[in-house]
């Protein structure tokens, strides 16, 4: 033992544990010495913990070893350690130990190493390389089991399996070999973090998560040309040639109700490195993964690994998330109705204040049937935002709930696009035909125009039809059939005609109507000139 080289072991918890003492077995010294030891969180039993950084060091003690004949000497410390892996690490020249090297020794016991522990090893307190020796050391720690932790109301894992699980001592490549494992959301839920263990890994790996159509439905396959579409969200993570758990941010993606994978791999969303998927043998949760052949994806019962995602329960949800409006005309308002909703079980939650920030952004009144109230269990409120435009172009804004519950505030995006409306108008004020002979037919053009100012959006002819006077009025045909587009400024043309068939004067309607709802009408009128067949030789008809 000396303050460069410090033997350690790696061990396991199932339980949580309430840890108060450490050390080693068969620890003889030349004279009465101290001796640190240390406890270090490891995520796999192949991790080598971090001695010179020290950044997952929880807890040191010192050890009084005293001169004499070997013994087993513990220090003191107070941890509660949760289900997984740790490592014992004992040494000189830190943490106040006073042992000069090579004083102490840790006596080789010549008995069997313990199941399903690692070690024991040898660590460089300069390099952080770690050696497994041949020789059987006695390393322990003292504590009784503790209850489990209480759930957590606001945190959510899926897991294929447990922190503590053993290592099977086999890898599977996920270069272009992709693996993925399936999971449900129940309710809506924000990941954060993704991750498995992996090994010999060089460069970067992806994680994409992707919407299923069923709980027992394949991704889509990846050479597929909707497979883009089903992808949820992707990170890519840096993998090195050390076993770790290896893991991604997805920065609180969320995720509503519905069935998901989760898959690793590289040469997708610009990952181009590779890594191996480390086996495990048991604490197995979620047993059966899909494997991607590079044609088709295939079941994997028989292997299994530690995949891991966490990410945040909101203990109130907003809907819709985001609160998206539609295009909305400058000088008019649009409204989108909100709901608030407790997603507790077994909790109420004081709603105590909402508000929105973002230029035309506003509450409306019944904002009050929401801000100060209580919400039981499950229950929901609802209230309006407005968005008024005042300039054209897009909008950004966010709607605030406060609670007592998490997180608070809770937060919604608002976006909305104002725009500047084209203004429907026609040339004519009206179509009139004048006098018509019986029978014969005149025809008249007029002109649709967007009269809007030169920031107006184009306006969609919706239709163009005759609401009165038919047959005798009729379209005869038009350039600006539905659907056509007519820009500021610009205009396209109408022909009309008027064929009497009765002596009288005539009238009817013509209407333009556009897709944003405006419309147009033109009277329509005509005076029929009829042929004289009887002459009124006793002029009867005068006064």
């Amino acid at each position: 033992m000396t303050s460069n080289a410090f033997p350690g072991h790696s061990f396991r918890l199932l339980e949580r544990t309430e840890i108060t003492a450490l050390g080693g077995g068969n620890l003889r010294s030349f004279s009465a010495q101290s001796i640190f030891g240390a406890l270090y969180q490891v995520s796999t039993p192949e991790t080598t913990p971090d001695v010179v950084d020290d950044s997952r060091l929880l807890g040191t003690t010192l050890l009084q070893v005293p001169a004499g004949d070997p013994s087993d000497i513990a220090g003191s410390l107070s941890l509660t350690l949760e289900p997984g892996w740790y490592s014992i690490i004992l040494g000189t020249g830190r943490h106040d130990a006073t042992a000069p090297d090579l004083e102490v020794t840790l006596i080789n016991t010549a008995t069997d190493t313990t199941p399903q522990s690692r070690g024991p090893y040898s660590m460089n307190a300069t390099t952080n390389v770690r050696v497994l020796q041949a020789a059987t050391a006695r390393f322990f720690v003292e504590g009784s089991p503790a209850p489990p932790a209480e759930p957590s109301p606001t945190e959510f894992l899926m897991e294929t399996a447990r922190p503590s699980a053993w290592w099977s001592q086999s890898f599977s490549s996920i270069g272009t070999n992709f693996r993925a494992t399936r999971f449900e959301v129940t309710r809506q839920t924000l990941i954060n973090e993704v991750g498995a263990w992996m090994s010999n890994g060089s460069g970067q790996v992806f994680a994409a998560i992707v919407a299923l159509d069923g709980p027992s439905a394949n991704p889509l396959p990846v050479t597929h040309p909707d497979f883009p579409a089903s992808v949820v969200g992707s990170t890519l993570i840096d993998v090195a040639a050390a076993t770790e758990a290896y893991s991604g941010d997805f920065d609180g993606l969320s995720l509503t109700p519905g069935h998901y994978a989760l898959i690793f791999g590289s040469g997708l969303f610009g990952a181009t490195g590779s890594a191996n998927m480390m086996g495990v043998a048991d604490q197995i949760v979620k047993p059966g993964h899909l494997f991607w052949t590079g044609s088709f994806w295939t079941h994997l019962d028989n292997q299994h690994f530690r995949i891991f995602l966490q990410g945040f329960l909101p203990e109130l949800a907003v809907s819709p998330d985001p609160a998206e409006f539609a295009n909305v005309p400058l000088g008019t308002s649009a409204e989108l109705p909100v709901t608030v909703t407790n997603m507790r079980e077994d909790v109420s939650l004081q709603l105590s204040g909402i508000g929105v920030d973002g230029p035309g952004f506003s509450l409306s009144p019944d904002v009050d049937n929401c801000s100060t109230t209580l919400l039981g269990p499950e229950q929901s409120c609802q209230f309006t935002v407005r968005f008024t435009p005042a300039v054209i172009g897009p909008a950004a804004g966010v709607l605030q709930v406060w609670s007592d519950g998490e997180p608070s505030p809770l937060a919604i995006n608002l976006t909305g696009n104002g725009f500047e409306m084209g203004l429907l108008a026609t040339d004519l004020d009206e179509l009139d035909f004048g006098d018509v002979v019986i029978t014969t037919t005149r025809t008249l053009q007029f002109s649709i125009l967007n009269s809007g100012s030169p920031e107006a959006e184009p306006l969609e002819i919706a239709a163009i039809a005759l609401q009165s006077g038919g047959p005798s009025f009729v379209i005869n045909s038009s350039d600006c059939p539905a659907g056509t587009l007519v820009a500021t400024g610009d205009s396209c043309m109408v022909e009309a005609s008027f064929t009497p068939t009765k002596h009288a004067v005539q009238e009817g309607a013509l209407s333009i109507t556009t897709s944003d709802g405006q419309e147009v009408v033109l009277p329509l009128s005509g005076t029929v000139l009829g042929d004289v067949v009887f002459e009124d030789r006793f002029e009867l008809s005068k006064p």
